[in-house]
């Protein structure tokens, strides 16, 4: 990263050139000092930059032009949504403008704005031809008077009804953000479990989906497992669009739909999940399936890896799988996987020491013949299937993998 420092009226601007070779410029005050720590690491830095500094210094004051690229001093920014003053550590401030050249400050409306504006940024830098579809589909949303029904069906390939809803508000064109009436899906889906890959994908949506109190239901995942929510979105029969989140690392899937978000909350599934999540019932999931949907917990919330550690003859190595949550789930995925091999429950059952918050715990397995029995168990009849054409699957293939490795191993000794 190259910082080009130029002086004008207000203060000092910024040009940043990042790796992308893009240009951001921002301003911050060029008469403060800053109170920076003197060290045996930045002691030399700051000589070079010109400052006197005695062997007694612990303290010097500097511009924030001239501190290091990754400097956690504190310096004084204006909002760019309020023009308020506020307080940033200048590597945070220094980074996050690789994203949007804009600043927020803590207030909530500034907040909500800077997200919309990287959200619009994101669907901008990664459609070709964006600004020629902007001005098509503004024309057509304000001037034309086209629905969105219709709109859907024109930029499909392009943008999902999100992205439509970012890029007009993004314009200043007031728009209604409800998803009902314009996708459909198979309402009859999540009534009732009563196969292999409902119980499957109840479980993933236990770990790793969110339903909220305006019927929104969305399940996230990386683009790596991106084939499971394709796998999802074709059970369900939805004609949406896969979106992208997270600076585009990831895909989501959102319905609205009042009808579905209750069937989930029949099945166990709650609002706040994260504090308040219980194993479920056995009306809820029938015993033959409970293994479909610990699997699918385990995709979203657990792991199952190979883990390298020192030993008086040299290296060697494990397999262990595992799910962090509430403990309540955590208890309930215990107790069910105690009816495959026996153990003892609480061995395995403990806190999860580094994180701050009580609610969090782990059930781990790493003893070879326990790791074996219960991989058994939970890949029993999880082989792909087709429906309608397609292969469907109900597993990560990553995890999977070190399944097969293990299987692997245990022949060749």
């Amino acid at each position: 990263m190259r910082v080009v420092v130029c002086k004008c009226k207000m203060g000092i601007i910024l040009a940043v050139n990042n790796d992308c070779g893009q240009m951001r410029c921002y301003v911050i005050y060029s008469k403060i000092k800053y109170k920076v720590a003197i060290t045996n690491i930045n002691r030399a830095y700051y000589r070079n930059k010109g400052y006197s500094i005695s062997n007694e210094h612990d303290f010097i004051h500097v511009f924030a032009a001239d501190l290091p690229e990754l400097s956690r001093t504190r310096i004084l920014v204006k909002c760019d949504y309020c023009n308020s003053d506020f307080e940033i550590e200048f590597r945070k401030h220094s980074r996050r403008k690789d994203t949007i050249e804009k600043d927020h400050c803590e207030e909530k409306s500034c907040i909500v704005k800077y997200q919309e504006d990287r959200r619009y940024n994101h669907i901008r830098k990664r459609t070709k031809n964006f600004e020629n579809y902007e001005r098509e589909l503004i024309e057509d949303y304000r001037d034309k008077k086209v629905t969105k029904k219709d709109l859907i069906e024109k930029y499909n390939s392009i943008f999902s009804l999100y992205e439509i809803n970012q890029i007009l508000k993004h314009n200043g064109i007031k728009t209604n953000e409800d998803y009902r009436n314009i996708y459909s899906y198979d309402k009859l889906y999540f009534k009732k479990i009563n196969s292999a890959d409902k119980a499957y994908f109840l479980g993933l949506i236990y770990a790793e989906a969110c339903i909220t109190k305006r019927n929104v239901f969305a399940i996230g995942l990386i683009n790596k497992d991106r084939y499971i929510l394709e796998n999802l979105k074709y059970l369900l029969k939805f004609n949406g669009k896969i979106d992208h989140c997270n600076s585009g690392t990831s895909s989501i899937i959102r319905i609205v739909s009042k009808e579905l978000v209750e069937d989930l909350k029949k099945l166990g599934v709650k609002e706040n999940k994260t504090y308040d999540l219980d194993f479920p019932t056995h009306k809820q999931v029938p015993r033959k399936y409970l293994s479909h949907f610990i699997r699918g917990m385990m995709d979203g919330d657990g792991f199952n890896t190979i883990e390298i550690y020192k030993t008086k003859r040299g290296f060697s190595r494990r397999y262990r799988f595992g799910f962090s949550g509430y403990k309540n789930i955590i208890e309930g995925i215990s107790n069910q996987l105690l009816k495959v091999k026996s153990y003892k429950n609480y061995d395995y059952v403990y806190p999860n020491k580094n994180k701050d918050k009580l609610c969090e715990w782990k059930f781990v397995i790493s003893k070879s013949e326990l790791y074996e029995e219960h991989m058994k168990y939970l890949y029993r009849n999880s082989n792909s299937f087709i429906f309608e054409d397609k292969i469907i699957e109900i597993r990560f293939r990553r995890k999977y993998e070190t399944w097969e490795k293990f299987q692997k191993d245990k022949l060749k000794f």
